[in-house]
């Protein structure tokens, strides 16, 4: 079925570079969009102060090309594009008449901690 191939030609277009990385594996770089996932109950434009400091509670949606199989990563693999470090919370295939389409995700971004030097 050519459904996977026409998604890929689409997202070759419009995603962004990205690639794999499980521990010492990483993939060959490839297209793929990541988005910005609001709530449906309520808003989620601004971040949520308290009196720790601002909670950055940012979730993203994943969409990847079938050449790119996300299932297999481990728990400790990640995302990485020109905009940040993403971890996979959930993982899905998409899939018509049993063969895959493509890939969908729930990211989270990963921040690296920041210390001065003194």
């Amino acid at each position: 079925m050519r459904s996977g191939y026409i998604i890929k030609n689409h997202l070759d277009k419009i995603g962004i570079e990205a690639t794999l990385y499980d521990g010492e594996w990483n993939s060959m770089p490839f297209k793929c969009t990541v988005n910005p996932l609001w709530r449906k109950k309520s808003s989620a434009f601004d971040d949520d102060v308290t009196e720790l400091g601002i909670n950055e509670a940012r979730y993203y949606l994943y969409l990847g090309p079938k050449t790119h199989n996300v299932m297999e990563i481990s728990d400790n693999g990640y995302l990485q594009t020109s905009s940040g470090k993403y971890k996979f919370l959930r993982k899905n295939a998409v899939k018509i008449n049993d063969e895959v389409i493509y890939y969908t995700g729930i990211l989270r971004e990963i921040k690296e901690a920041e210390y001065d030097e003194y």
